[in-house]
């Protein structure tokens, strides 16, 4: 992984490496309200769209380093329109022919 101090010298200030991105993704906060630990990007009606924002981060970075590289898009609008309130357990984007579980048992995030 290349270290954050790196990636902004080589590829400019808008670099951020995969460790900035997990412990922004999953930082837990605590609500003013409530005093309850939350991510804000989960269990929330912004779920989709906001992780919709990371992954447009995801790709801005990636093109910093090769611009020809792009993300693939997900429709979540049409698979709703599809299978309902089913759709993200039916959609295949999320089978283990494509992305995967939303649960894995480890890799990556494992840890956060």
């Amino acid at each position: 992984i290349t270290e954050s101090s790196e990636g902004k010298r080589l590829y400019g200030q808008d670099f951020f490496n995969y460790r900035d991105l997990m412990e922004w993704h999953l930082v837990k906060l605590k609500s003013s309200l409530t005093g309850n630990i939350y991510t804000p990007w989960h269990a929330k009606p912004g779920f989709l769209t906001s992780h919709l924002a990371v992954s447009q981060s995801v790709e801005r970075v990636l093109q910093l380093i090769d611009p020809s590289i792009a993300l693939p898009y997900w429709d979540f609008v049409a698979d709703a329109a599809k299978w309902g309130p089913d759709a993200v357990r039916r959609s295949p984007v999320l089978s283990g022919a494509l992305l995967g579980s939303s649960f894995p048992a480890g890799g990556a995030g494992a840890g956060f």
